[in-house]
């Protein structure tokens, strides 16, 4: 019988405005600030996740169609442990007016913070400027979904 190992993936999305903002959220417990996100459930769609990720865990809410970066990360002895994408929310001209209902615990905060996340969040921002998104498939299916099914509450 061969071996089955479910590898986790694991989603950030990444939002912007052209005055240099980014929405952040605060890590449970009070913890540090990072990009809004979650891991892919068994069977789940990327993209479909980082909507429904986004609108969930911040209020705001984008149809989400391509990548930004990903990684792959790896154990000590070289094995995969986990794939992690920074996805593309989008860029808007300044705070989107949908920020009046953000949750609490999000802002949109001066890019300049951003410096202190991972690499592949660094990378993520350079491929965003320079408008280097690729295509989020599943199953070599391409639809974008908006997120219907959530409850922000």
């Amino acid at each position: 019988m061969p071996f089955h190992h479910e590898l986790p993936i694991r989603v950030n999305v990444l939002c912007t405005t052209h005055t240099l903002r980014v929405l952040l959220i605060r890590r449970p417990g009070g913890g540090a600030w990072d990009l809004p996100g979650g891991v892919v459930p068994a069977g789940g769609s990327v993209a479909e996740t980082g909507s429904e990720v986004l609108a969930s865990r911040t209020g705001y809410r984008r149809a989400i169609d391509s990548g930004l970066a990903f990684s792959l990360e790896t154990d000590e002895r070289g094995a995969v442990r986990e794939l992690s994408y920074v996805l593309d929310g989008g860029i808007t001209d300044g705070i989107p007016t949908e920020a009046i209902d953000l949750k609490p615990e999000c802002r949109w905060a001066p890019m300049a913070e951003l410096r202190k996340l991972a690499p592949v969040v660094q990378y993520a921002i350079i491929a965003s400027g320079r408008s280097a998104t690729f295509p989020l498939l599943t199953n070599g299916d391409f639809t974008v979904r908006t997120p219907s099914r959530l409850h922000t509450a």
